[in-house]
């Protein structure tokens, strides 16, 4: 697995001692919020992401966000999942805002919306790189924020996440129901070289 806590131990380049946010990506923080609700413990991430991932007046925008805290492009697809994110707080102005600067990043012709505010840059796994192509995961997110959709959990974001506030014997999450259990079998290579659950 990926670790990415940003600690020495962590995958996530651009790790720097004495500095446990740096080099930590965006989006744990707001899938973390979209996914278990919790305001209070999960909602102080959207803080951290402005502090570190916030980037204002590059590449013909006016503002936002960076897939790391390098703070050299705007990521429009966490942009965009940032702006659901603050639905959730009921930042409905940050949100709004948010949404304006993808908007202005919409291709007039297809509608479509590019990856980032510019070409060649780099990520927080070295693994890849962002580009200014047309790019389908910045447009379901600007969706989902457009509809107020938690994609998490099939609901508005006014909808509480359906959460018990209370955790099992194993330290795990009781949701409510409809929730259901799933365990996984076993995990194969794919021939892509990625894994499946199977």
């Amino acid at each position: 697995g990926i670790t990415i806590n940003g600690g020495a131990n962590s995958d996530v380049t651009g790790y720097t001692p004495g500095d446990p946010t740096s080099g930590q990506p965006a989006d744990p923080s707001t899938w973390g919020l979209l996914a278990l609700g919790e305001l209070d413990k999960y909602g102080e991430g959207l803080d951290g992401i402005e502090d570190r991932c916030r980037v204002d007046n590059i590449d013909g925008f006016t503002f936002g966000y960076d897939f790391n805290a390098d703070v050299d492009v705007i990521w429009f697809e966490g942009t965009a999942h940032i702006a659901l994110a603050h639905q959730m707080i009921n930042d409905e102005a940050k949100s709004d805002s948010i949404l304006d600067v993808i908007m202005d990043a919409q291709d007039s012709a297809t509608g479509g919306i590019i990856c980032a505010s510019h070409n060649g840059v780099t990520t927080s796994f070295d693994l890849w790189t962002l580009s200014t192509d047309l790019h389908v995961a910045p447009a379901a997110w600007f969706i989902f924020a457009v509809d107020k959709y938690n994609p998490f959990w099939g609901q508005t974001t006014s909808d509480p996440v359906p959460y018990e506030d209370g955790y099992n014997d194993k330290g795990q999450y009781i949701f409510k129901e409809p929730w259901v259990e799933a365990e996984v079998d076993n995990i194969e290579q794919a021939q892509d070289g990625t894994s499946r659950a199977v």
